[in-house]
């Protein structure tokens, strides 16, 4: 319930009965979401989660993972410099992260073996394989209902208590797409009613303003509040009267629209106008910078689900002068700009940050037929990941690639080990089966295993 928000009357008898049993409103929520409120995590806690997705696939050898001593074939166009830890060192071109490499755990030992952009993206950001089809076989599979339900599409589910008055999760600027939508972007086959908000941004002016947040002129809360309890019955005679079951899910929808409304906080969460511009400058006026100063606002209105997509990083022809030209040195001064702002804003703590891609780039550096400037292709088998926030131990580095950059050379960790450490960390049981309403299956919310270097320097 909002601040300023009537409680109903089946609030109140919920509340009422939950506190004899001695049950808060947000273990009442759980419960009634079917998680398991006996679950006891065991690493640090989080409300909010922000997933960088560095969308194509950033080179982990010219980036956080640099082979200067691997053949020409093989290393980067671009020197290395040092970083805040001592013998650790990055590209050239990312000095900002450099010199922050001790806010930041680096993860250089991530790896599955999906080729694949849109099951490999769905592997990210979801935390799971594809249902119902073969794995890593790169298959181009539309967006759909039958696809694992994303990050945000969990929590609405499995922790409704911190979205109960806002939103499950907001994904920005864009849906990522090619000749077609990638899976795994909404809530598949949970539903509609768990998918996040997906913003559709793809010109320069960044405004990111949600007016449907906002009552309209001459609109009071009395009014929609009227209006919700008016829908209310209705919705009741059509229960007892045996209506389809799809009907409370879309009351449940209802409800947290009604909510929303009633929430200038979220409404000015998307209103980056009103940040200084010498701040969005530091970010970049562009949309790695401005997307994540959205974020942080989002994560400052108390959304628990944030994906930010960071697009161009697909880099097949003309990779190093892409990389070095544009991609990395706006990441860089974004990315950089992010962390401090977090950390003043004193966000960090209870805030889990990833950025990462779906997988890194070859090893060898090729020319494609029919090109004649060189670039690097899909490679799953290792790539590298930032984490921070949330209680993850910084300044260290965790795994590594052989010589090559081409395979682990130490413990390896997948999107499913990144997909049971999300769900620990919002204290929901990875091992929680879900059912898949489309194909009438169920599947665990993750079988991977949490990446505990993370919580341990």
């Amino acid at each position: 319930m909002s601040q300023g928000r009537l409680p109903s009357r089946r609030d109140i008898l919920q509340i009422g009965g939950a506190g004899m049993l001695g049950l808060t409103l947000p273990e009442l929520l759980r419960q009634k979401a079917g998680a398991d409120t006996n679950f006891r995590p065991t690493v640090p806690q989080i409300k909010s989660f922000v997933l960088v997705v560095l969308e194509g696939g950033l080179s982990h050898i010219d980036s956080f993972d640099v082979k200067p001593e691997a053949p020409d074939t093989v290393k980067s166009d671009f020197d290395t410099i040092s970083t805040a830890l001592p013998g650790v060192h990055f590209s050239e071109h990312i000095p900002q992260l450099a010199a922050r490499a001790d806010k930041f755990a680096l993860v250089r030992s991530m790896s599955h073996a999906d080729p694949g952009h849109p099951s490999a993206t769905h592997k990210l950001i979801t935390g799971a394989t594809l249902p119902n089809l073969p794995e890593n076989v790169g298959i181009d599979k539309h967006a759909g209902r039958d696809d694992f339900p994303c990050y945000a599409a969990g929590m609405s589910k499995f922790r409704p208590d911190l979205s109960h008055d806002t939103l499950g999760g907001v994904h920005l600027p864009s849906f990522i797409s090619g000749a077609f939508n990638w899976p795994g972007q909404n809530a598949g086959f949970l539903g509609p009613r768990h998918d996040p908000l997906q913003l559709y941004k793809n010109s320069d002016d960044f405004d990111y303003s949600q007016d449907s947040f906002r009552l309209r002129e001459g609109i009071t809360v009395g009014r929609i509040q009227s209006r919700s309890g008016l829908l209310r019955e209705f919705d009741n005679q059509r229960r007892d009267l045996g209506h389809h079951l799809s009907t409370r899910a879309f009351s449940d929808h209802q409800e947290r629209a009604f909510a929303t409304l009633d929430s200038p906080k979220l409404a000015d969460a998307f209103d980056i106008d009103s940040e200084t511009p010498a701040l969005r400058e530091r970010y970049g006026q562009n949309a790695f910078g401005q997307g994540l100063i959205l974020a942080r606002r989002l994560v400052g209105a108390g959304i628990p689900v944030i994906q930010t997509n960071l697009r161009g990083w697909d880099t097949h022809v003309d990779g190093f002068a892409k990389l070095k030209g544009d991609l990395l040195p706006k990441f860089d001064a974004a990315l950089s700009t992010f962390i401090d702002d977090m950390q003043e804003h004193g966000l960090l703590e209870e805030t889990l940050v990833v950025v990462t891609g779906e997988f890194g780039r070859t090893p060898l550096i090729k020319i494609e037929p029919g090109y004649e400037k060189p670039g690097r292709d899909h490679w799953p088998h290792v790539y590298s990941a930032l984490f921070l926030g949330g209680g993850v131990q910084t300044g260290q580095v965790i795994g590594a690639s052989n010589r090559m950059g081409a395979f682990p050379d130490s413990d390896a960790y997948t999107p499913y080990d990144l997909g049971s450490t999300v769900y620990q960390a919002f204290g929901v049981d990875p091992t929680y089966e879900i059912h898949d309403v489309v194909r009438h299956r169920t599947f665990p919310l993750s079988r991977g295993k949490v990446i505990r270097p993370l919580y341990s320097s």
